[in-house]
């Protein structure tokens, strides 16, 4: 992998996220970033999962920036895990 499809830090981007919720300050997003670095990151499956996540991504965004009904699809899902781990807080 290339230094620029690794997250860099625990700021690195949410893509698909960031382009479901419109912003990178969403809460939504902000949430799903500490989900990354507290959970995630903590298992070997889990850095896997980011390392994969960052290679696939930002082709999914580019194909997906203009197909606003399946942006809106992958936010309905995208709250419905949100709201899950607001309930595990």
């Amino acid at each position: 992998l290339s230094r620029r499809t690794q997250p860099t830090s625990k700021s690195s981007g949410c893509y698909i996220a960031t382009l479901a919720y419109g912003s990178y300050e969403a809460p939504e997003v902000l949430m799903l970033r500490q989900f990354r670095d507290d959970r995630l990151a903590k298992s070997v499956a889990g850095r896997l999962f980011i390392k994969l996540y960052y290679v696939v991504s930002p082709h999914v965004v580019a194909v997906l920036k203009n197909q606003f009904l399946i942006q809106k699809l992958i936010r309905v899902l995208l709250n419905k895990f949100v709201a899950k781990l607001e309930r595990l807080r």
